[in-house]
């Protein structure tokens, strides 16, 4: 495989569910939302990446899974080396719906198991805002993946774009504990109630979309353009460091289609940490106008 072991971020976070059950999670991990081919998550194994995260939404479990067993035979990987987490969309939301859905995603991915599965909304398509059914079907949804969890089909459960309102109230219900919770995170959108809701219940905080899908009001703002200059990174790395960083010790997605930017993205163990003043100057982009690329559950029950 390519790429030197050594500058590979390998940081792991340990995952406890709250009944028993353990394991680690690579804290650098690989996004497939928008990855419409094969190559790219190839190429995102080749070069040490082993948390890959899918959904139904994105429509290339299929890809994942035929990828991932490539991977077996070219570099004598097994199922063990992989962390695959995909998600249940929030038109399967519900018992029965979400029953299906995990069905699907492991017929898709037909990978044995699946390290963890997500909601990927607190809500339900096609209800009203304010509809208390959200509640109904999300505690449906959860039940169900609490199922899968005891059959050994999936090993650990998470949530993504959870407010700290939908947090709370999943855990009054729960048997199992949500381990992650997956919502956008960059400088320019920073999250500090539901991050810190996470925390407190020992909830492992992952970004997704670090770097805004490259927004120009992010990637060109004159503080990160200054420490990239400095550090003579590019921005996208300078950005990751900053989630990195343990100050806010995030777990992070990156995707990219292009092999280059693949490699280098994870290729961060030996670059010199930021600094706190750099941190801190990097902080202070959040006190912007926010910059919001994904969906947001404000406003739902």
């Amino acid at each position: 495989m390519e790429g030197t072991k050594s500058s590979l971020w390998t940081k792991t976070f340990k995952l406890n569910d709250g009944c028993g059950r353990e394991a680690e999670m690579p804290q650098f991990g690989f996004g497939c939302y928008h990855i419409e081919s094969e190559e790219p998550i190839y190429e995102s194994i080749k070069v040490g990446y082993r948390n890959i995260d899918s959904a139904a939404y994105y429509q290339n479990e299929e890809f994942v899974g035929r990828q991932v067993k490539r991977a077996y035979a070219d570099f004598g990987l097994k199922r063990s080396d992989f962390f695959i987490s995909t998600k249940v969309f929030n038109d399967m939301m519900g018992y029965e719906n979400t029953q299906k859905a995990v069905e699907i995603a492991l017929k898709n991915l037909d990978l044995e198991y699946i390290d963890l599965m997500f909601l990927h909304f607190p809500a339900t398509e096609g209800l009203e805002k304010d509809d208390q059914q959200h509640v109904v079907n999300r505690h449906g949804s959860w039940k169900a993946l609490e199922e899968y969890v005891e059959a050994g089909k999936i090993k650990f459960i998470g949530i993504s774009n959870f407010l700290p309102l939908h947090i709370e109230d999943l855990l009054k219900v729960c048997k199992i504990r949500p381990v992650v919770n997956q919502f956008e995170i960059h400088p320019m959108y920073v999250e500090k109630d539901t991050i810190e809701c996470c925390r407190k219940h020992n909830i492992i905080v992952q970004a997704y979309s670090p770097f805004a899908q490259f927004h120009k009001t992010l990637i060109e703002h004159p503080t990160l353009v200054r420490i990239a200059e400095e550090r003579k990174l590019d921005i996208a790395r300078v950005i990751l460091l900053w989630h990195l960083h343990p100050s806010n010790n995030f777990a992070v997605l990156a995707k990219s289609m292009t092999p280059s930017r693949i490699a280098s993205n994870i290729q961060l163990a030996n670059l010199e940490p930021l600094s706190d003043n750099d941190i801190a100057d990097i902080n202070e982009l959040s006190k912007c106008p926010p910059i919001t690329i994904c969906w947001k559950a404000h406003g739902y029950p």
